[in-house]
Parts: structure tokens; sequence; C-alpha cells
């Protein structure tokens, strides 16, 4: 990896040195993946630097890009995902089914680059289940040039993922899927728990400092209380989708 991770590192520390880089209306407004890019490298150094907030007069106050989440109450609401949501609940749920529907969505629209991150679906069931969504949604096959599906194999950390994700049109923000984080933080070895605080840190630092040109959709399971295991994706996310089923009924409840 580390061929190819310090140029990265390079790049990512020229631009951080640029005051206006992470501005939305700023030089690079119109390179929202490349800022995404940035960020994501910023984010997922060993130790990142502070950084001072630019404000500009006239902005608009949410600009946080959003995407369909396929729900319709969600959507109408609040305009669909964005910045970095969360999907939790108990095994059965539903969530890889939510998170792929609302990926393939996403890239649907032809503005997002999609990188769907799966660490427990094989190419059968991920091809099976994007063959079922597009028959229902037949205008989800627009955005097959812009939706990539990676398998996170054993020892992959955050700075893997990120070179995993270097090819990306620069013109269109990212969307990054984790499905499940919980499997995600398993396979790459280490203290499970220090290891699923640097993936979700990762998530919220890299939305934070792009504003939403990098953005997360985390699929995560639940615990013993019904939050989310290491209890911090519902203080860290914008946006927090709590599922809730019986194995024996059909029907699942939504809390946001």
């Amino acid at each position: 990896m580390g061929d190819s991770w310090e140029p990265m590192l390079w790049m990512a520390a020229a631009a951080h040195n640029d005051r206006a880089f992470f501005d939305v209306d700023g030089p690079h407004a119109a390179a929202p993946g490349h800022r995404g890019l940035v960020a994501a490298i910023l984010a997922a150094q060993e130790r990142s630097g502070s950084w001072t907030q630019q404000w500009r007069e006239g902005v608009d106050v949410d600009t946080l890009p959003r995407w369909p989440s396929t729900l319709e109450v969600v959507d109408r609401t609040y305009g669909g995902f964005f910045g970095l949501t969360a999907l939790v609940s108990e095994p059965g749920c539903g969530k890889t089914m939510l998170a792929l529907s609302s990926a393939l969505q996403a890239a649907a629209t032809g503005k997002w680059n999609v990188k769907f991150f799966g660490a427990e679906v094989d190419d059968d069931e991920i091809i099976s289940r994007r063959n079922r969504e597009l028959r229902v949604h037949e205008g989800a096959v627009d955005g097959v040039d812009f939706f990539e599906f990676i398998h996170v194999g054993r020892g992959q950390s955050v700075q893997d993922l990120v070179l995993d994700m270097a090819e990306i049109d620069p013109a269109l923000p990212i969307l990054v899927v984790q499905d499940s984080i919980n499997t995600m933080a398993t396979l790459a070895g280490g203290r499970y728990l220090d290891v699923l605080n640097e993936l979700c840190l990762w998530a919220a630092f890299a939305r934070k400092l792009s504003r939403g040109a990098i953005s997360f959709l985390i699929v995560s399971e639940t615990n013993k209380r019904g939050k989310s295991k290491g209890e911090k994706l519902e203080f860290w996310s914008d946006l927090c989708i709590n599922m809730s089923g019986k194995p024996d009924e059909t029907a699942v409840d939504f809390r946001i």
C-alpha cells in the first residue's frame, strides 16, 4: 500500500494548504468528487491536523447534497438521506436491502459516485438483489456506470478503503456505503471496538471536512439495548434510522 498511499497523502496535504479548497462556493466547487476524495485521505491519516472553517456570506446553511432514501416519509421530510446516515437494526430487518436500494437509486440519478463496500454478501447475492431492484425500479439501470460494489476482505484498513475508491469522476460527489460496519471491523483484525471507532470517525471526519462532498450510508447491527454496536453512530450521524421488527412479521417499524 505504501507506494500508492504516499502520493495520495502529498496530494491531500497540498490541497489542505489551500484555505478555500473545501468551500462549497469556492474555486473547486465544480469538483466535489476531488474534494471528497481529499477529505477521505485526510480523515484516514493516523493523525489529522485541525483546520480553520471559512465562512462565506450568502451560502445556504443546509448545503449537504441528498440522495434518494426510497422511504417516502424520509424523502418528503428531509429530501432523502444526507451526510452521514446510519441504518441500525438487529439482523433480518432489511438493512442491506434498504442500503442497496438507496445506493442504486443514488447512482441512477447520475449525480453520485457510489462505492458500496460489502462485507457480508457474495457476488451471486448482490447480483440477485440488484436485479430485484432493477425489476422494481427500471430507471436504476441508468446508474450502472456510477455504482461499484467492492468486496471487503480480511485485514483491510481505512487506508485500503480509500485506495479502493481512488478512481472517481471528480465532477460528482462520493457516496460510500459500509455494509456492515460491524463485519468490516471484525475482518480488519485488531481490537474490535478500536477498529469500529476508527471506521466511524473516518466517516464522520471526512463528511464534516468535505461538507458532504463525500457522504456515507452506514449499516450497523444493534446491541442488547437496541442501540448501534459501539453506541457512537447515533451521535455522529446526521440522520439515524433505527429499524425494528419481529422474525414472524413482514412489517418493519422505522424510528428516525
